[in-house]
């Protein structure tokens, strides 16, 4: 199945793209760390996810609040999913290479647009011969970076 690009650039020529297909990530969480990141510059974006993997920084939980992990000291600042934020840095990291693959300047490059869309549904039997089907729920990552003149 195709997926096209939720967001066109104005001009194709200062923009570099790039897509996570059908990760197995949770969806809720791809859409808060994508609204963390959109409109900060690249080198900041990535920093950011990085210091989350560091435990050195938190994603703020602005739409989805329910439904979170009880981890104590976290619910003020925000939370850290780790194995979504793994995933979106490297749709990021991707999307820094197309752009110095094209030829922009990385420093002055901003996140235009990061969007999480909600993917498929496969089925999975649980293991050890019980007859229980469960559903994994599968997510789209889009990524566009945009040069701008300073």
């Amino acid at each position: 199945m195709k997926i096209d690009y939720a967001f066109a650039p104005e001009d194709e020529g200062f923009a570099a793209r790039a897509m996570g297909r059908e990760l197995r990530v949770k969806f809720k969480d791809c859409k808060e760390v994508c609204a963390a990141i959109r409109g900060m510059k690249a080198e900041e974006a990535k920093t950011l996810l990085e210091k989350v993997l560091d435990e050195k920084a938190y994603i703020p939980g602005k739409k989805m609040t329910r439904q979170g992990g009880h981890k104590p000291g976290m619910k003020p600042f925000g939370y850290r999913p780790v194995k979504t934020v793994k995933a979106v840095l490297a749709v990021l990291k991707s999307a820094i290479a197309n752009a110095e693959f094209r030829g922009l300047d990385v420093k002055n490059c901003i996140v235009k647009s990061a969007l999480a869309l909600r993917g498929r549904k496969t089925r999975r039997m649980k293991p050890k011969g019980k007859h229980t089907v469960f559903q994994i729920n599968l997510t789209t990552v889009q990524i566009v970076l945009e040069e701008v003149s300073e």
